[in-house]
């Protein structure tokens, strides 16, 4: 009984789904053109009976019947201007369609009153076409076809003898071609829902995703969360995938930046509410522009650490060589920041998520060079050291100034001091080898070299 209501009346499963508007919106240049096209049609058929059958007739009923075409004619040209006029509006689509069935109908009613040597056929053929291609459904079409169908030709059945079988089974068969043509409205009605109902769904979907990308792009390192996308487009992996195959743990060689600020408690326990912000802002500033170089930031309290781990290690030289004297440039505008160092290190390490797959997760670096930084930087609180740096705080490990010659072809292009710690009679804790430090010098001539400018 549902299938048989929602076949003659497709609108009802149209305004259940809460699609009614949309689908009369989506049909609305389909009605348009098929009312030109059928007004063209209804023309052509016109002229073509009137040059190959009306011709054949005495010269009287010949005008009669010629001036009736011409009129349906005129008439069907300003259902197709209505229909050129309107085309934006839809009822007068739908409203030009009835028209044109009523003037065929009518015109060939005339025709056949007048002239009973034309077939009552033909008063079937382009109303049943019409109504066929319309876009309703089988109740409102069997409606229309019924009430312009009999008013026009009532009166024919008493002015002329006609064979009532063959009339009745014309009739049916009009009436089962125009259900035919309906039932199909009806399944192409329903699949305008389901694809509607999965697009909103695909929408939905695509929605939560890029929301969820959002949320995981803030919580990520920007390096990170391209390679993130990477690995979703590229690779097609899913969300969950990506993540496990970003943040897996692999040995790499990288480069590190490990800066502390001296007397940070001292400070925050002394300065003012204003002199706190300024600086958790630099501090900011300075993870923003460790990501902005491709590196990947971690903060420990008012520690920060960041590495390198592009495949080039030349990149991973001039990135860190480039965001170190940036952030070194940035301090010099803050007075309150004025014992800070910088120590810039290379060597093999394990990178990625280094904790578990929850809440534990953690994005870091381990291995010698990270060690190797945070005893370096322990080393410049020693008076011998602090003397012989002075006032270049931006100080390299011999592996990474090592590998920098190796990125110039065994050339160091910056200006650079040597400094011998077994001279000075220190060692660095858990790495005694190591004999030599670096400072990178903060002249002109090195900002210019990295495309810096100290202003």
């Amino acid at each position: 009984m549902e299938t048989l209501l929602e076949a003659l009346f497709p609108s009802l499963v149209l305004q259940k789904s809460g699609l009614y508007e949309e689908w009369r919106n989506s049909q609305k240049d389909r009605i348009h053109r098929t009312g030109i096209i059928l007004g063209v049609f209804a023309i052509i058929c016109c002229i073509a009976i009137m040059l190959l059958v009306d011709t054949y007739l005495e010269t009287e009923m010949r005008k009669k019947v010629q001036f009736v075409r011409q009129m349906q004619c005129v008439c069907f040209l300003i259902v197709i201007g209505i229909l050129m006029v309107f085309k934006n509006i839809n009822i007068f689509s739908n409203i030009a369609i009835y028209i044109l069935s009523i003037i065929a109908t009518v015109g060939q009613f005339i025709i056949v009153t007048h002239y009973p040597q034309v077939s009552i056929f033909y008063n079937f053929i382009l109303l049943t076409l019409i109504i066929s291609v319309t876009r309703e459904g089988i109740a409102i079409s069997l409606f229309w076809f019924v009430l312009v169908f009999f008013s026009c030709n009532y009166f024919i059945i008493d002015l002329r003898e006609v064979n009532i079988k063959n009339f009745y089974s014309l009739i049916f068969v009009c009436i089962s071609t125009i259900i035919i043509f309906k039932y199909g409205l009806l399944r192409e009605v329903k699949d305008f829902i389901r694809i509607k109902l999965l697009i909103s769904e695909i929408e939905k979907k695509i929605k939560i995703e890029m929301e969820l990308k959002q949320e995981i792009s803030a919580f990520l390192p920007k390096v990170i969360y391209q390679r993130f996308q990477d690995a979703m487009q590229k690779q097609k992996l899913t969300i969950l995938q990506s993540f496990d195959h970003v943040l897996m743990r692999r040995e790499k060689n990288i480069t590190c930046i490990f800066t502390d600020v001296r007397g940070f408690t001292q400070f925050v326990k002394n300065s003012t509410h204003q002199s706190r912000h300024q600086y958790f802002d630099h501090i900011r500033r300075t993870t923003q522009t460790m990501e902005d170089h491709n590196g990947i930031p971690r903060m420990i309290g008012d520690l920060v650490f960041g590495y390198f781990d592009d495949d080039a290690v030349k990149n991973n030289i001039m990135n860190t060589l480039r965001a170190c004297v940036t952030i070194y440039l940035d301090d010099q505008e803050i007075e309150t920041i004025s014992n800070r160092y910088f120590i810039m290190t290379y060597g093999k390490c394990m990178v990625g998520n280094i904790g578990g797959i929850d809440s534990s997760r953690e994005i870091t670096a381990i291995g010698n060079a990270v060690n190797l930084a945070s005893r370096i930087d322990t080393l410049t609180k020693e008076k011998a050291l602090a003397q012989a740096i002075g006032q270049n705080h931006i100080i390299m490990s011999e592996k990474f100034f090592m590998e920098m010659e190796n990125a110039f072809n065994n050339k160091n292009p910056f200006q650079t001091q040597k400094i011998d710690i077994h001279e000075l009679e220190l060692k660095i804790r858990d790495f005694p080898e190591e004999q030599y430090v670096y400072l990178f010098l903060g002249s002109e001539e090195n900002f210019n070299l990295l495309n810096l400018r100290m202003e």
